[in-house]
């Protein structure tokens, strides 16, 4: 698991200092993800890192480095507003489609 260095100078440079790292992705309209920990190694010319990265943003996405994580462990991320709100999923989901401007696929 990794990412690309797109304008990230000051995590790098605090990565360089101590590669602990941590990273959240959370899915902005139900609020549900998964926590990483591990430790990171920055990594410059890594032509199978790019060819990767370019898959997804497109070929000519400047980026010089990537920060590769060797995942320790890895956990759920559960948003409090399933338990404060007792609301379903879906319930979440459409909520915050509707309050972005989105229309729900429902």
């Amino acid at each position: 698991m990794g990412f690309a260095d797109l304008a990230s100078p000051g995590t790098i440079e605090n990565l360089r200092h101590n590669p602990a790292i941590e990273l959240n992705v959370v899915d902005p309209f139900t609020r549900l993800g998964f926590r990483f920990k591990g430790r990171a190694e920055i990594v410059k010319n890594d032509p199978e890192a790019h060819r990767r990265i370019a898959q997804i943003l497109g070929p000519d996405y400047p980026f010089e480095q990537v920060v590769k994580i060797g995942v320790e462990t890895a956990a759920e991320v559960f948003s409090p507003v399933y338990t404060l709100t007792r609301s379903s999923e879906a319930e979440v989901k459409r909520f915050w489609l509707e309050r972005d401007g989105y229309r729900s696929a429902r």
